[in-house]
């Protein structure tokens, strides 16, 4: 199953850390909010800011949903391979009583299952079981049974449902990783022009305020600390 083209993320920093520097950007300015007023920061745009952190982090986490996915294929494993043995059951059962060659037996459909894919896999049970409804009655002396075709149906089924929980668990993943990066991204951008504000306020005034509102500095790290500073490439810094 494909994917959808997910989007670039515009910050080289974990979920957790752009989290923490929107938090320490938003706590700068309530600091420095007579500075701000004049550049039109007001409670709603705080609240802007502040819905947006709160946006980000509601985007379920990428662990969890991987989690969610692997149970799913686990479970989606689990019920192929049941199924695969009661197709191999009556399989055998048809092949000792009809013959390797013969047309009845090669009505139960393709050999090799562990190979087929897990929706031709579907389809050859389907198979496999609509010849065991036909032939119940020459097979019944090898023991196969009503009973046992309904175990086979029901296995179907169980493999069906679970192919269709994997392929959600997978699409939600890929949703949720698509919009988290979205709401990042526009996390980010509201993070820089708040900081690049703040940097032209402090400018030439207050060297250390000034640091504050550095989101990247030269550094071998690209993870921002708890002040919001550190990082690889830094950015265009303002010039006389």
């Amino acid at each position: 199953m494909s994917k959808s083209i997910q989007p670039i993320r515009k910050y080289k920093m974990s979920d957790a850390d752009l989290k923490q520097l929107a938090d320490n950007i938003l706590q700068l300015i309530d600091r420095d909010s007579a500075e701000f007023s004049d550049w039109g920061f007001s409670p709603s745009k705080q609240q802007e800011f502040t819905n947006q952190i709160n946006a980000f982090i509601s985007i379920r986490s990428d662990e969890t949903l991987e989690g969610r996915q692997i149970t799913a294929t686990e479970n989606k494993n689990a019920a192929r391979e049941i199924l695969e043995t009661q197709m191999r059951f009556i399989s055998l059962k048809a092949k000792l009583t009809f013959g390797a060659n013969s047309g009845k037996f090669k009505e139960f459909g393709e050999s090799g299952i562990s190979t087929l894919s897990d929706n031709d896999i579907i389809r050859t049970a389907r198979t496999v079981e609509y010849a065991a409804d036909t032939y119940l009655s020459e097979l019944s002396n090898v023991g196969l049974s009503v009973a046992k075709i309904q175990e086979l149906k029901a296995a179907i089924s169980n493999l069906d449902a679970a192919i269709d929980a994997q392929r959600k668990a997978i699409t939600e993943r890929d949703t949720s990783t698509h919009e988290r990066v979205e709401a990042g991204n526009s996390l980010y951008e509201l993070i820089n022009r708040y900081a690049e504000i703040g940097k032209t306020i402090w400018y030439s005034t207050n060297e250390s305020k000034y640091n504050d509102y550095i989101i990247y500095r030269s550094s071998s790290s690209s993870t921002p600390t708890d002040n919001g500073n550190p990082a690889p490439t830094p950015p265009e810094e303002l010039k006389n």
